[in-house]
């Protein structure tokens, strides 16, 4: 557990370096003081530790915010049974589509682990649907959501101005690369309103969905690498094209490009080879 400001507790999972967020309120042991968590996760053990910090602080958890549909940060929300599930307003519509395979792989891992639920993992049902920046009523200082879709369609953000914190979900992360799985176009306008946060706006620290915390000078450093990297995959698809390549010799185009960081990292080129297809996908029509 590590707490970036007061009030403000990080929990790491031992699986991918997930970062949960318990956000308490300055008021407790009163029926008022309510939680915000972040994508509370991934093992039972762990949720259970979130659970605990929770009840020592004396508070109760009002919201869970989801900051996207992935397997990894749904997994622990049905434990804060009473808790408002917020959401982005495309998360209905993907959690449809998806549940039985994220209950699947939350399973999988669970006793890959060596771990077991006491009860079923339930697939939460969001309360709040945020389709464009919204207050959150009722959490425990000022916060704001956001939209920030790219790497999903579903993927939303919080920030916590006076705090100077932005969770921004699976973004800015210094342990991967971005991951577009949903637009890589998207996933640079997301890009962009993050940088404008970063670079004159009130953050001071960024959580990524993995990964430690960092500063937003960091953040920034990550961003402008990222950046870079879609670029480099739009631009390489466009030269193919050019060239009068075909859309294979487009998509190895894109599978040459060198990739931001941990170039060695199966999962990480696995992920390559995905932003490679997603942007043959994307640029392979409009460059011809």
């Amino acid at each position: 557990m590590q707490e970036i400001s007061p009030g403000i507790l990080l929990f790491q999972s031992a699986l991918y370096a997930m970062q949960s967020g318990l956000l308490l309120p300055a008021k407790r042991d009163s029926t008022e003081a309510q939680a915000l968590l972040v994508d509370p996760g991934i093992l039972p053990s762990e949720v259970e530790a979130i659970a605990r910090a929770l009840d020592c602080a004396g508070a109760r958890a009002g919201h869970v915010l989801l900051t996207h549909s992935d397997w990894d940060h749904l997994s622990g929300a049905f434990r804060f049974e009473g808790a408002g599930v917020i959401a982005s307003v495309a998360y209905p519509d993907e959690a449809a589509v998806r549940g039985e395979q994220i209950a699947q792989e939350i399973d999988r891992c669970v006793v890959a682990a060596g771990e077991s639920r006491s009860v079923p993992f339930v697939l939460p049902s969001a309360a709040s649907l945020i389709g464009s920046e919204s207050e959150i009523v009722g959490a425990p200082y000022r916060a704001r959501a956001f939209p920030a879709p790219g790497h999903t369609a579903d993927s939303i953000a919080l920030l916590l101005a006076e705090k100077g914190v932005l969770f921004a979900g699976d973004y800015l992360s210094p342990i991967e690369i971005p991951y577009a799985e949903f637009s890589i176009g998207e996933y640079r306008r997301t890009l962009a309103r993050f940088r404008r946060l970063l670079s004159s706006g009130p953050v001071e620290r960024v959580v990524p969905g993995h990964g430690p915390a960092i500063s937003a000078s960091e953040a920034l450093g990550i961003l402008d690498a990222d950046g870079a990297y879609l670029d480099r995959l739009a631009e390489a698809v466009r030269r193919a094209v050019g060239r009068g390549g075909s859309r294979a010799e487009a998509l190895r185009a894109a599978g040459d490009v060198e990739v931001p960081r941990l170039g060695s990292d199966p999962e990480i080129l696995a992920g390559h080879e995905r932003n490679a297809r997603r942007a043959v996908d994307e640029y392979w029509p409009a460059a011809r």
